[in-house]
């Protein structure tokens, strides 16, 4: 894996190695079916996002910088339950005060009135706090991997297609979806 070679190889082999891996997948598109639809469904609602990504800095930087969105506004996380991350950022109020790095197109510190996440992994909804919602992703073309099992909050709805995470929000909630951060 990666963290193996990371330990058996200097810095200059790695960047060569993740060089040569971008070099190869340069016309491949690596994200998961309808990625590519919702990011471009968010932006033309002109809804907020970015990518809240766990793991070491220097792999998930690679990662997307392969999958070519290493443009999009993310935070590089060690907490591998994002739920209690987004909770450290909730108010008193209710809102949510996102990190700057996952804001474009305010580029500061701004209100939401609710955070969305969607991810792979039951865990990162773990501690999940009112007024954020999630949605679990699951590929239907791959079996289930073992880090994609566990246990998921009633906060949390299953999809097998990203681009349902605009269309599952009811009509009432357009007004606290456009004013939510999507992570």
């Amino acid at each position: 894996t990666y963290r193996y070679l990371a330990t058996k190889l200097d810095h200059q082999a790695i960047d060569d190695l993740n060089l040569s891996y971008i070099k190869a997948v340069e016309n491949k598109n690596l994200l998961n079916p309808g990625a590519s639809q919702l990011m471009e469904q968010l932006t033309l609602s002109d809804h907020e996002y970015g990518i809240l990504t766990f793991g070491s800095p220097r792999w998930q930087e690679f990662k997307l910088r392969a999958s070519g969105l290493s443009r999009i506004p993310h935070l590089i996380t060690d907490q591998k339950e994002k739920g209690r991350l987004i909770a450290s950022w909730r108010q008193q109020s209710g809102g949510f005060i996102v990190p700057d790095e996952l804001l474009a197109q305010f580029g500061q510190s701004v209100i939401f009135s609710s955070v969305i996440l969607v991810d792979d992994k039951p865990d990162s909804f773990t501690g999940l706090p009112a007024g954020a919602r999630g949605y679990l992703y699951r590929n239907p073309r791959y079996k289930t991997l073992p880090s994609q099992q566990g246990e998921i909050s009633s906060a949390v709805t299953v999809i097998d297609d990203l681009r349902r995470v605009v269309g599952t929000e009811q009509p009432s909630d357009s007004q606290r979806l456009s004013n939510a951060a999507i992570t």
